[in-house]
């Protein structure tokens, strides 16, 4: 490869070197395949710019500098950078207490160990963070699931284990075996575990991408994957069979010489542990009902404008300019108007419901007679048919037409409701003007209303809808909104081909459905949401099987009890809730310590979840109801089982 050249955006590059495979670049997230020279890359007058914030600065170290040194260095030199360009920096008007703030702006050094802090960082470490607690309490939950288990089999192994015990066994061989059989359980369900892991892995990271901007993260397992692994299963291992493992290996030889020698172990022992299976299993599903509640009303949001068969076409910068890129934009809007199954077509400088990485156009605006407002409106450029093509509804006024595209003084604006209630509380906000700055030197130019439309959503689903100005737009924008009569992808190749007969220079770079795009905007809700429900669906089966080995269990311990107060006449009824009444109370006192622990962990999702409260009557009610249907589905077989006892056979079971 070295030598050869190939050309982006009409700029002709060389290969002269080639990195080692497995290096991917130094933003975490991101796959970057190209290095090229800064300085042959971004324009000359950003490279110049005081305020141009998208460098990133790295540096080694000498032998036995402490960060904090380089740290005062880089803070004195700019820190007075910062007030030898401050008149560039800060807008006009900068009160002096916020220009020496901005000056004094604290330099931070962080290690370049783990890359750079990327959007998808940002994004996504507090979610994963979150998820790994609830990983945590569904293997709690799993584990103390399994303790209860293995203490039943231990009392059921009774005769064995005092068989052994008369034939010569120590309790270090017997404690030995019984953990032996724990660690080959924990090592099978580990290697099962890490099979489904490495099969869902990438399907996790799918959730994190979107349609334009791929995740890039190398899931595969490697030796800390398996070694974190290993030590998980180990320590569960320890943690969590060692209890049933003496207690199985305490079996005393006279057990065996003892009717079955069956061992009377007491319920009393497993309650604790099934209390806390319930309390994790109750704060687990909390926690996925305040995300899967939080993602269905963001879903559910209205947008002021409809999505159904809306196709968005990002566009490349046309090589056309000034009033030859106007007629461009007319005669591609006009072919695609006519194109068979189109209902409207318009373009716009940026798409709605682009989420954080849209950048939000706010220029200062005043009116006749006074100062700068302190509310900036949000400004949006967009082509004649945009409002049809997106069907926000037109409340006053006028559309843009062909004529808005020229320059006169005023500029016609049209704006939203948000915009007439802020500025005009009590007059028609219709034929109204005002002034907004157009350049960086501080100068204003004059607006005319001559609209007003319904409120839209922005760029996110959270925000309320803000003031918006709507101006015509004088070329081709960067989006082009396209609305069919039916479903738009077979259509999109054909659509493409038509933008790209209209000129040369038109090059589609992606296209996108808007309902995708909006969707695009909340990947962290939903990733919060499909995982959390799927991880509250897993703690709630754990715990109907733990509560049924529980009540089979005592069953079993209790039979002749049961035998005796059915021929003493009890009635069925009475027999069932002297086998579930313990359990139940224990159930409740789980349930009370889940709820304090679910109410303490909403806390790490109370920035991440929409319009719902954790002490909410309706939030800590769903968790509750799914876990008394799996409880009582849990009971049914045992209850039934109590119900077919035969008091002569109970009595000659032991």
């Amino acid at each position: 490869m070295l030598g050869q050249t190939f050309t982006v955006n009409g700029t002709r590059y060389r290969i002269v070197g080639v990195a080692q495979k497995d290096f991917s670049g130094v933003e975490p997230g991101y796959l970057n395949d190209v290095w090229v020279p800064l300085m042959a890359y971004a324009p000359a007058r950003a490279m110049r710019n005081p305020g141009n914030e998208r460098f990133a600065i790295c540096g080694r170290l000498k032998p036995g500098v402490a960060p904090e040194q380089l740290r005062q260095t880089l803070q004195a030199a700019f820190t007075g950078f910062r007030r030898e360009h401050v008149q560039e920096l800060l807008p006009p008007g900068t009160s002096p207490e916020q220009v020496a703030q901005y000056a004094a702006t604290r330099v931070s050094v962080g290690s370049a160990a783990e890359g750079h802090q990327t959007f998808l960082r940002w994004q996504f470490e507090r979610p994963l963070w979150i998820l790994a607690v609830v990983v945590g309490l569904v293997l709690l939950i799993a584990c103390s699931n399994v303790a209860n288990l293995f203490v039943a089999r231990a009392a059921a192994r009774g005769r064995e284990m005092a068989m052994r015990a008369a034939l010569g066994g120590g309790r270090f061989r017997l404690l030995q075996q019984v953990l032996i059989e724990s660690c080959l359980l924990a090592l099978a369900s580990g290697a099962a575990g890490l099979l489904f892991a490495s099969a869902m892995a990438p399907s996790i990271v799918r959730l994190m991408s979107a349609t334009g901007d791929p995740t890039y993260l190398d899931v595969h397992p490697d030796g800390r994957v398996l070694a974190f692994l290993a030590c998980v299963s180990l320590l569960t291992t320890l943690l969590f069979g060692i209890a049933p493992a003496l207690r199985a290996s305490a079996a005393r030889p006279l057990d065996a010489l003892r009717g079955d020698g069956r061992a009377s172990a007491r319920i009393g022992l497993l309650r604790p542990v099934l209390a806390a299976q319930v309390a994790f299993s109750f704060v687990v599903l909390f926690v996925a009902g305040l995300l899967l509640t939080s993602f269905y009303k963001l879903t559910s949001v209205d947008l002021g404008f409809s999505q159904k068969n809306l196709l968005l076409f990002d566009m490349a910068p046309p090589g056309a300019a000034g009033e030859k890129a106007r007629v461009v934009q007319v005669a591609v809007l006009d072919r695609l108007r006519h194109f068979p199954g189109v209902q409207g077509a318009a373009t716009s400088w940026f798409a709605l419901m682009g989420g954080a990485m849209t950048p939000t156009v706010r220029p200062p605006i005043r009116f006749a007679g006074g100062g700068v407002e302190r509310t900036r409106p949000q400004f949006l450029t967009v082509s004649p048919g945009f409002f049809a093509t997106m069907q926000i509804p037109l409340v006053s006024g006028r559309d843009f037409g062909d004529q808005d595209s020229a320059p006169p003084v005023p500029v016609a604006v049209i704006v939203n409701r948000a915009f007439a209630r802020q500025f005009f509380p009590n007059r028609e906000a219709l034929g109204q003007r005002f002034q907004c700055m157009i350049d960086d030197d501080g100068n204003f130019g004059d607006l005319e209303i001559v609209g007003v439309v319904r409120d839209a959503r922005y760029n996110n689903l959270r925000e309320p809808e803000a003031p918006t100005v709507y101006q015509p737009i004088r070329g081709v924008g960067a989006v082009l909104e396209v609305r069919t009569a039916g479903n738009p992808i077979p259509m999109a190749p054909a659509l493409r081909k038509e933008i790209q007969q209209v000129d040369a220079s038109l090059r589609v770079v992606q296209v996108t459905l808007q309902s995708t795009h909006t969707v695009e905007t909340i990947l962290q809700e939903r990733m919060l949401a499909l995982l959390g429900g799927f991880f509250g669906l897993v703690a709630v089966v754990l715990s109907a099987v733990g509560l049924y080995g529980v009540l089979s269990y005592s069953m079993v311990q209790r039979t002749r009890e049961i035998g005796i107060r059915m021929a003493l006449g009890a009635p069925f009824p009475h027999v069932i809730r002297t086998l579930t009444g313990g359990v139940a109370v224990t159930v409740a006192v789980g349930v009370a310590a889940g709820l304090a622990g679910g109410l303490a962990l909403a806390r790490l999702v109370a920035s991440l979840i929409f319009e719902v409260k954790p002490s909410d009557f309706a939030s800590f009610a769903s968790p509750l109801v799914c876990l008394a249907l799996a409880c009582g589905l849990a009971a049914i077989r045992p209850a039934l089982r109590a119900s077919r006892v035969d008091p002569a056979t109970a009595l000659r079971h032991e």
